[in-house]
């Protein structure tokens, strides 16, 4: 396996505040490995992401351990991908929303209105994996675990109850299609990580973001927003533990066929632990003392109208560069038929 010094990297860009470490040891370890994740211990994936350390360990017979770094400790949201890829650490939690540009095709999970929950949008998003259509967006790293979050609503300090009270927003926006999003809607979209929107809301540096409920308990937006907006209005993140080529390739065959068959559990396991922790999340934005706004089906289908065209240029774009959007549309379609979903978003032909 590779040398990663891990305590030279911290010396260079961590300060002590910032790291979460748990080592995990396991009597007879010939090999120790990291993980980096974005997301604070108060996050719902920090729990799931140390059971899967402990279960990819017993599935190694105890010759891998893993050293946890939390919090951005190893290096901002944004660089994650690029964490795994480079091998600074051997797997990495990273979002497809931080570097757009790397995945064109993939950026369909985020698109307005694309699923009702994180179970129904994982289930299309691995009818699209399993058709190899994602393949070229996939090859410099090893796609451990993918899965996606739950929808996302809208946390606002000013009420939202119809399309125009979007009109003059500043509301986060990272990639083309959030941004976009916003703009068609009369927002301006603002380009920030997520551990950043708490004091930026609280300093009025901003006035909404999206996110999904279970995630907005984790950052407790609920001390600092007035009007949690029951909406959907985006797809969920596509997100996944990303592995480093070289650590994957360090490990003997039979451990891989492992660690494969404890990957294929976690993935629709951390999609229902977005959907599951969006109710309790709801019962603590009322415990806090917010009332959560139903946005008006009648006014979110208006909503729906004006960002339809985001899902028109998706697929005319992707197509004009020879990627398979169409075919990715047709998957999306038929596993929702199939699943008994309603597909908002309707194409031509």
């Amino acid at each position: 396996m590779k040398n990663v010094n891990v305590f030279n990297l911290l010396a260079c860009s961590l300060t002590a505040t910032s790291l979460s470490l748990t080592a995990l040891p396991v009597q007879g370890a010939e090999q120790t490995m990291t993980i980096s994740s974005f997301a604070p211990p108060t996050h719902l994936l920090s729990p799931i992401i140390h059971d899967l350390a402990v279960d990819l360990s017993e599935a190694s017979g105890g010759e891998v351990t893993f050293e946890i770094y939390e919090a951005e400790a190893l290096g901002k949201a944004v660089e994650h991908l690029d964490l795994a890829i480079e091998g600074l650490a051997d797997l990495s939690i990273a979002c497809t929303l931080y570097t757009p540009s790397r995945f064109p095709l993939s950026l369909m999970f985020e698109l307005p209105f694309f699923a009702e929950s994180a179970e129904v949008s994982n289930k299309v998003a691995h009818a699209i994996l399993d058709a190899g259509l994602l393949d070229g967006e996939m090859e410099e790293f090893e796609p451990f675990i993918l899965f996606t979050t739950a929808p996302a609503q809208v946390f606002s300090t000013t009420k939202l109850e119809k399309r125009e009270d979007f009109n003059g927003l500043r509301i986060i926006g990272l990639g083309p299609v959030w941004t976009r999003t916003w703009s068609l809607l009369g927002a301006q979209g603002v380009n920030m990580g997520w551990p950043d929107i708490y004091l930026a809301l609280e300093r009025g540096a901003i006035d909404a973001t999206p996110g999904n409920w279970a995630a907005s308990d984790g950052w407790k937006w609920q001390e600092v927003v007035e009007y949690p907006t029951d909406i959907s209005i985006m797809g969920g993140f596509f997100c996944g533990v990303f592995m480093n080529k070289e650590s994957w390739a360090s490990l003997a065959p039979e451990t891989q066929e492992k660690w494969r068959a404890v990957a294929a559990d976690y993935s629709p396991r951390i999609s229902k632990a977005y959907d599951d922790r969006d109710e309790v999340a709801r019962d603590i934005w009322r415990e806090a003392g917010r009332t959560i706004v139903q946005f008006p089906p009648d006014e979110r289908l208006r909503v729906a109208e004006a960002t339809l065209p985001i899902w028109k240029d998706w697929v005319a774009d992707n197509e004009a560069a020879g990627r398979p959007a169409r075919q990715i549309y047709d998957v999306y379609v038929e596993t929702m038929n199939a699943l008994g979903q309603t597909v908002v978003m309707q194409l031509p032909d």
